[in-house]
């Protein structure tokens, strides 16, 4: 290993418009005359050559390639492309096959499908996002477009003039040796403060992480514990650490190295490791790991660094500056932030690089309010006026990029395309600084929705209404709006922003003549609220973690027409009749702030406290019973309790444990765990004082 700055090349970006024959004969003359090729084809190719399916593209990551040719005929998907497009190293093109430009918008693209919404069909779908596609073309520098009668002539010559990197130069960037420093002080100096690593792709975290590794196994500050959404993610930094170390050797799911030791696992499984047995926590593409499982990560290890791309495929890491950087300021407030500016696989001010941030809006930014107290205006706006408004376009898309983790370049093709989307905006004069998406649900015919109830057909789409037709056919039968999106500038949120666009999108959706507006988002603290205070009800919990949160997604609606009320209001009462025992049967590990926000303000008239009831609380406050002669009576009295919430006096441990014992049963080990008390007798005391509180303050 050595330090220093690191020379490379840019990158070119050819399209050949045309029919996939033309392109294929061209691309054969041109390629084979390639010595020292190395040439990958996604989608279909030529006979003779193994062409890698286009839903197998991650597969390519950590891979560097000279000359990529992606077949768009197969569907142009923005994931793969922008996921590809990083494993093009200096020097070499990106080879992008298409139909004639004129012909292109039209075509039956196979990728449109998933923006085609029932009953809608491919052609249903919008061509904007090709038709913003073929435009940046004429813009971008670097690209070539070869139409198919006019290039033909080009021949041997298409790829002549580039000249791919070809050695691996193992020489670190400035910004690389900094990072390197900053690692090793994270894993040897004080505990807890955090290091979170930023940069594009290309930048070198991943190897940063495998040479900082690999100095830490010779320092025998080790065993190290490395995390990342998938076993790709960490090739590269896998790589670098063997090329440090020969004699390193796998076993499992460990690499080792004489005593020293490094164990992957995926994100879910940290959980359940014990911190105190590592020396330090890796975690490569934080972006993509779910916001609560991160927050678990930092408040359980002292010594960790986090690695996330700034712009990618895998998910935004803006979204992730914003919001992690709220976890990190409030529970490890010493923490350090880095960013690695120079490329390491391609020259800087690549051109390749450049036309692929702007066409898919990878590196849009948010507008900045002109103040906090300015006038707000809102309306709905369609997809027309966004493409027909490219800055406009790049404020939406960059705001949703700030509010959400894991936005990806698919979600603007869906933004720019997709069937029955409806969108609302709050700006604050020319400032976008709020954003809602919406999509039209339901309507369906009889019979459909006579089968969708009984499990028969799932037609695509329509979550919320055919959620819905599980307690009732007619639910299908209703016209829902369901708001899929909802974000508010950093500087404006919680000042009302957010509760304006829904009024304009609960007024929109009534004079449209829908039945209801609801939404289904991975259950929070924050979030709950705010869709309570907009009228929503809460109708049904999902009993898996969603992937992509880490959080159970909680399904809420509003009904705007008389039908949809006595729907939504019985399914409501439903859900909040089985919800305290299923809090201990099917969400054990639902955090306890959580289950308090589920239960607060429950309607109790089916709970009431007996005199008998009474008499076995007071025996165990007061008179020293054990817990296990009043756990029925404890368990209405935490619900009830609960209920008022405005009226509980309970500190908020006393609270929690009270909570995990008498609501979701959980043993003294977890419960000691989570609370930090130190045993059984230390939880059954702190219950008991609960307990002789709430009977004190006549809750009950």
């Amino acid at each position: 290993m050595r330090r220093g700055e690191i020379k490379h090349q840019h990158r070119k970006l050819y399209v050949l418009a045309g029919s996939q024959e033309w392109a294929f004969a061209l691309l054969h003359e041109s390629l084979n005359a390639i010595p020292e090729k190395n040439v990958t084809w996604l989608g279909t190719a030529p006979e003779g050559i193994a062409g890698l399916e286009m839903a197998k593209a991650s597969s390519l990551l950590g891979t560097e390639i000279s000359y990529l040719v992606f077949n768009a005929w197969d569907g142009f998907n923005p994931d793969s492309f922008a996921a590809v497009a990083g494993t093009v190293h200096g020097g070499g093109a990106l080879v992008l096959l298409c139909p004639a430009l004129a012909q292109w918008p039209e075509y039956a693209d196979p990728d449109k499908g998933r923006y085609a919404q029932y009953p809608h069909a491919i052609d249903d779908v919008g061509h904007r996002f090709i038709e913003r596609l073929i435009a940046s073309f004429e813009q971008g520098a670097g690209i070539q477009v070869l139409h198919e009668g006019q290039g033909d002539q080009l021949g041997l010559d298409l790829l002549s003039d580039t000249t791919p990197d070809i050695s691996l130069d193992i020489s670190m960037t400035s910004d690389q040796a900094q990072a390197f420093d900053a690692v090793l002080r994270v894993a040897t100096g004080h505990a807890k403060r955090p290091l979170v690593l930023q940069a594009d792709r290309g930048r070198g975290k991943s190897s940063l992480l495998g040479w900082a590794a690999a100095e830490l196994f010779r320092k025998g500050k080790t065993p190290l514990l490395l995390t990342a959404p998938n076993r790709v993610a960490v090739a590269s930094l896998i790589e670098r650490l063997s090329a440090e170390l020969p004699e390193l050797k796998r076993q499992g799911n460990s690499l080792c190295w004489h005593d020293a030791r490094l164990d992957f696992v995926l994100p879910d499984e940290c959980l359940g490791l014990n911190p105190q047995d590592y020396a330090l926590l890796m975690v490569d593409e934080a972006a993509a790991i779910p916001a609560a499982i991160l927050k678990q990560l930092v408040l359980s290890h002292n010594r960790v660094v986090f690695s996330t791309t700034v712009h990618g495929y895998e998910g935004s890491g803006r979204g992730f500056d914003i919001r992690f950087r709220e976890v990190l300021n409030k529970e490890r407030p010493q923490w350090l932030q880095l960013y690695l500016n120079t490329p390491v696989r391609w020259a800087e001010n690549d051109p390749l690089e450049s036309w692929l941030f702007d066409v898919l809006a990878l590196k849009a930014d948010t507008d900045m309010p002109s103040s906090s107290d300015g006038d707000l205006s809102y309306r709905r706006v369609s997809q027309s006026e966004l493409a027909d408004q490219p800055s406009l376009l790049h404020s939406v898309f960059a705001l949703l990029v700030s509010a959400h983790y894991q936005t990806r370049p698919s979600d603007l093709r869906q933004l720019l395309d997709a069937t029955d989307l409806r969108i609302y905006l709050a700006r604050q004069q020319d400032n976008v600084v709020g954003v809602i998406l919406a999509i039209e649900e339901g309507g369906f015919a009889e019979d459909l929705a006579s089968a969708v109830h009984q499990g028969e057909r799932r037609p695509q789409g329509h979550m919320l209404a055919q959620s819905l037709a599980m307690h009732a056919a007619d639910a299908v039968q209703m016209r829902w709006l369901r708001v899929m999106r909802i974000a508010v500038h950093p500087e404006l949120r919680r000042t009302g922003v957010g509760r304006a666009m829904f009024d304009l999108v609960a007024e929109d959706a009534k004079a449209s003549a829908f039945d209801g507006v609801g939404t289904s988002f991975g259950l929070t603290e924050d979030v709950y609220p705010f869709w309570q205070r907009c009228g929503l009800l809460p109708l049904r919990l999902g009993v898996k973690r969603d992937a992509a949160s880490g959080s159970h997604s909680l399904l809420m609606a509003r009904p705007l027409s008389a039908n949809a009320d006595a729907l939504v209001r019985d399914i409501n009462t439903r859900f909040q009749q089985r919800l305290p025992w299923e809090l201990a049967e099917l969400f054990v590990d639902l955090e306890s702030e959580l289950v308090e926000l589920l239960l607060s303000g429950r309607d109790c008239s089916d709970l009431s406290l007996t005199d008998h009831d009474l008499a076995e609380l007071r025996g165990f406050a007061f008179q020293k019973r054990e817990i296990s002669s009043c756990v029925f009576a404890l368990w209405k009295l935490t619900i009830i309790s609960l209920s008022h919430s405005s009226r509980i006096s309970l500190a908020g441990l006393n609270k929690q444990v009270l909570l995990m014992r008498a609501i979701q049963h959980k043993n003294d080990a977890d419960i000691a765990a989570k609370s930090g008390l130190s045993g059984r007798r230390a939880i059954g005391q702190n219950i008991r004082e609960s307990v002789a509180e709430l009977l004190h303050n006549e809750l009950i």
